[in-house]
């Protein structure tokens, strides 16, 4: 029924000559209605940057390479950060117990959750779908300038199906780095 109201509505459209106005219109209407996706993250970055140093400026953004996840892969993925973090909490601990005066205790809880938190993962990545779309994986070559030095650098945006950012710390803290070697 909706189909058949739709070609009487545009042979009406088609009589009456309007059609070249009414394609134009929607044309435009649909290649004005939403950024990249690439502009998206670029805007994203760029915010993060301006967070951690307004003096900054972003000169180039560019995608290196985007790859779609599977459950799986995604959940492999997510692994891995949290082993990288474990890694640096333990590594700080370990500063942390070399000086006497420092309390070691809130770094031992975070390292013992996290140990609970890899081995859920680690059942989730057993009995994920090899098929299904969990997400992408973007990286991005990027250079950033601040009085006169720049400094050229990459970094990865891991983004679920939905469009959340699931490595946030993990990008600002990247771009800190390079931030700090501005300086």
């Amino acid at each position: 029924m909706l189909f058949y109201i739709n070609c009487f509505s545009l042979l009406i459209i088609l009589k009456k000559r309007v059609f070249p106005y009414y394609f134009i219109a929607m044309l435009l209407a649909y290649c004005g209605s939403k950024p990249s996706y690439t502009e998206q993250v670029r805007k994203d970055f760029s915010n993060r940057v301006l967070k951690i140093d307004s003096s900054i400026r972003v000169d180039s953004f560019q995608l290196v390479r985007m790859d779609s996840l599977t459950e799986k892969i995604g959940q492999i993925v997510f692994d891995s950060m949290y082993a990288r973090e474990k890694a640096r909490l333990e590594t700080e601990l370990i500063a942390k117990k070399r000086n006497q005066a420092a309390d070691t205790g809130y770094a031992q809880e975070e390292i013992n959750y996290m140990k609970k938190e890899m081995d859920s993962i680690e059942n989730l990545i057993a009995k994920a779908d090899t098929v299904k779309k969990y997400g992408i994986l973007a990286r991005y070559a990027y250079t950033i300038s601040k009085n006169e030095k720049s400094k050229t650098g990459a970094v990865y945006y891991f983004i679920s199906n939905n469009g959340n950012v699931l490595n946030p710390d993990k990008i600002t803290d990247s771009v800190k780095v390079m931030v700090d070697q501005l300086k």
